[in-house]
């Protein structure tokens, strides 16, 4: 009896995941940065305006802000590895 309760849970799981519709929902980029803008020795706007989607990015720390190199870490479309939004030496003004 136990056999058959086994089979029979076994055909129902495989019947089950066999019937299953697929799951086809892709990930979407709400907002993305590639922090390429401005160019050096320039200061970033307030606020940043995102590459992709209609996101903002404002801070009230303009003098505590610098770029360092970036990379293709997280690029997307094949953007160029450019700049990076660094917060530096903000101790207590970020929250």
């Amino acid at each position: 009896m136990k056999h058959v309760a086994t089979a029979l849970l076994a055909l129902f799981t495989f019947l089950l995941l066999a019937v299953a519709p697929p799951s086809t929902s892709a990930q979407e980029v709400l907002h993305y940065w590639n922090f390429n803008n401005p160019g050096a020795d320039e200061s970033w706007p307030q606020p940043v305006a995102a590459t992709a989607g209609s996101g903002t990015i404002t801070y009230s720390f303009a003098s505590n802000v610098t770029d360092f190199g970036g990379s293709t870490v997280n690029a997307q479309d094949g953007d160029p590895s450019g700049r990076s939004f660094v917060i530096q030496g903000a101790s207590g003004e970020a929250k």
